[in-house]
């Protein structure tokens, strides 16, 4: 015990000398050359060189990170677009001249009741026929339905069913409006008369 609290009293009465001194910086650089020289000599025995990569070698491989970056990016792009256009040719050549051929109809339906409103300043509700310019999610549905099975006779004929049904209503808004008309002219006639 007496040793103990010798030393104790030897520490807290020498305390700054223990926290002042530091050992010179030749004894740190002896100590990281030897490790080295341990580390090189372990690292040779086993085959491995642990030289740190030069500057300029760095760089090539930084270099061709990012070129190899761009390539994925670019195959990706390129499955993306080549995915597109096998969705895009997804319908049979026979409904897609269907398909052109209804919608060609329904564009000229579109621009006959058009100029039919502004002709007439007819004040009649024309928003559903504005919805006709637009594919809506039963064509979406019909589509991918095409996608999984497009030889199957049920899906082509809603396929053009669809289209069918959309140039019935417009048919109808257009014979709507048109007597919507003829029944105010005939109303102003009366009136003139």
């Amino acid at each position: 015990m007496k040793n103990a609290d010798e030393l104790g009293k030897f520490i807290s009465d020498h305390r700054d000398d223990f926290n002042s001194d530091l050992p010179p910086d030749k004894i740190w650089d002896r100590i990281e050359r030897r490790l080295r020289s341990v580390g090189q000599e372990s690292s040779r025995e086993r085959g491995i060189n642990m030289s740190p990569l030069p500057r300029l070698g760095k760089r090539w491989i930084s270099a061709a990170a990012v070129l190899l970056l761009c390539i994925s990016l670019a195959a990706f792009v390129r499955t993306y677009q080549v995915r597109q256009q096998i969705t895009d040719t997804v319908i049979p050549s026979g409904l897609q001249q269907a398909q052109a051929y209804y919608e060609n109809r329904i564009a000229m339906q579109i621009d006959r009741i058009k100029s039919f409103e502004s002709m007439h300043q007819n004040k009649a509700d024309t928003s559903l026929w504005q919805l006709f310019g637009r594919r809506d999610e039963e064509y979406n549905r019909i589509r991918r339905a095409l996608q999984e099975n497009p030889g199957n006779a049920h899906v082509r004929a809603a396929f053009v069913e669809y289209y069918r049904s959309r140039l019935s209503i417009l048919d109808q808004i257009e014979q709507r409006m048109e007597t919507t008309d003829a029944s105010e002219k005939a109303v102003s006639s009366e009136q003139r008369q």
